[in-house]
C-alpha cells in the first residue's frame, strides 16, 4: 500500500484507470478500510488538490482485480501485456448501440442507433476504421444537437 497526493482534476476513476484497478468503487473501499475514520471517503466523494488517498501498489492490485472479477464487478477490460488478445480486423460488424437517461430507476428518454465499423488497413502499429452511424431511433421527441448530429450520416475514419 502507498500513499498518493491528488493532483487537480484527479478523479477515483482515473486513478483507477491508470492503476488498472478495475472498479474504482474497489478503490474507495480499500481506501477506507485502511485509513483513520475521519479521512474515510463518503458519497459523494469531492477529491480537492492535495487529498491523501491509500491505494494498492503491486500484487495488492492484482488481488483487488482478482476480487472484482470474482464478483462480476469488472468495469474496465486490460488486455494482457497490453495486447488484444485477437485479430483487429474480426471487430468488423454492425452493432446497435442503446442510449438510455435514468432517473430513480425510471427510463426518462431512450434512444439507439446502428452503426457499421469497417477495418481498413493496418500502417505499422496504426489499424485505421471507417465508421458509419445510421438509421437513429428515439422514444421521444428531443431534438437536441446530439441527437441531430447523430441523424445525420457520419463516416469519419478513426484508427486505434
Amino acid at each position: 500500500m502507498i500513499t498518493y497526493m491528488t493532483l487537480p482534476g484527479d478523479t477515483l476513476e482515473k486513478i483507477a484507470s491508470d492503476l488498472k484497478v478495475e472498479n474504482p468503487t474497489y478503490l474507495r473501499d480499500f481506501h477506507n478500510k485502511h485509513c483513520a475514520v475521519y479521512d474515510r471517503l463518503a458519497e459523494p466523494i469531492k477529491m480537492k488538490p492535495g487529498m491523501l488517498l491509500l491505494i494498492p501498489f503491486g500484487d495488492e492490485i492484482t488481488k483487488l482485480n482478482q476480487e472484482i472479477n470474482e464478483n462480476g464487478d469488472s468495469l474496465y477490460y486490460h488486455p494482457p501485456h497490453g495486447k488484444i488478445p485477437y485479430q483487429i480486423p474480426l471487430l468488423n460488424g454492425a452493432y446497435t448501440v442503446t442510449h438510455q437517461k435514468l432517473e430513480n430507476g425510471i427510463i426518462q428518454s431512450s434512444y439507439s442507433y446502428q452503426t457499421e465499423l469497417k477495418y481498413l488497413r493496418a500502417e505499422h502499429d496504426d489499424h485505421f476504421f471507417s465508421l458509419q452511424i445510421f438509421v437513429l431511433i428515439k422514444t421521444e421527441q428531443c431534438q437536441t444537437v446530439k441527437h441531430q448530429a447523430y441523424q445525420k450520416h457520419l463516416q469519419p475514419s478513426y484508427f486505434l
